[in-house]
């Protein structure tokens, strides 16, 4: 199935990695959940959680950048489950991308077996893999800290 096809729920808030990316829609799901941006996700350890992002091109990038998937506990960066694809893996590499493109990306992350049962806090952010810089997250034009944005929580049961 071509990701284009796909029906991305639109994200209302105004979401930019850095002046280059718009987060225009997102995806989540998990097995036959759906869970919406900024919730608390109820699922279990070994459950595979499952994103697509859709970007708005707002500029050409320089580059090509890769996307990361952090969960950690509250209040801790240590992330306990991490995926990383290039961004654009499905498609054509970031650096490639042009202005006025909506691009696709799916990320899948199967949380360990052995996870404790308790609430986690989901990440993602873009990063240029060579030297690890991070584009910044702004929402509302307010810079996120860490170069990493908040999708929502999990409640680990």
């Amino acid at each position: 199935a071509s990701l284009a096809n796909l029906d991305i729920t639109a994200i209302n808030t105004d979401i930019h990695f850095d002046n280059l990316f718009q987060l225009s829609g997102i995806d989540i799901t998990s097995e036959t959940q759906q869970f919406a941006y900024g919730d608390m996700w109820n699922i279990s350890a070994g459950q595979t959680l499952d994103i697509t992002f859709a970007w708005s091109v707002l500029q050409r990038p320089q580059q090509d950048y890769s996307l990361f998937l952090h969960i950690t506990q509250l209040d801790d960066h240590v992330p306990v489950a991490q995926a990383d694809i290039s961004l654009g893996a499905q498609t054509y590499p970031s650096g490639a991308w042009r202005i006025g493109d909506t691009q696709y990306d799916n990320i899948q992350l199967t949380l360990p077996n052995d996870l404790p049962a308790t609430q986690y806090d989901v990440w993602v952010g873009v990063y240029y893999y060579a030297d690890n810089t991070r584009l910044t997250p702004m929402i509302n034009g307010e810079a996120q800290a860490d170069g990493r944005l908040l999708l929502g929580q999990l409640n680990l049961e």
